[in-house]
């Protein structure tokens, strides 16, 4: 699951997004991003989003203005929304990524 780049929320179900080989893949599994949540509480994915998780490892860009906060991940088109609720986490979570890389 760590490979994830984000998932989304869809009702009962979380479409899951990642990247092998360099190539988007896509899956719908049953459960809710509050049961992933506390499975993935020890691991990169972190929650986002009222609707999305993302994996913070593999953020390549974050842009903040006072009304949008969004993530960028490689080979996705479109940003990932941060929530104000969830800014922090996302926040420490690069902050931790950066200081163990460099």
């Amino acid at each position: 699951m760590c490979r994830s780049s984000f998932l989304e929320a869809r009702s009962n179900y979380v479409q899951v997004i990642y990247r092998i080989d360099g190539e988007i893949k896509k899956e719908l599994i049953r459960t809710t991003l509050s049961k992933l949540s506390e499975e993935l509480v020890n691991t990169p994915v972190k929650r986002c989003h009222q609707s999305y998780m993302i994996n913070t490892a593999l953020i390549t860009q974050f842009s903040k203005t006072a009304r949008k906060k969004m993530a960028y991940l490689p080979g996705l088109k479109e940003p990932v929304p941060v929530s104000d609720k969830y800014l922090d986490t996302i926040e420490l979570s690069l902050q931790t990524e950066a200081s163990q890389q460099g």
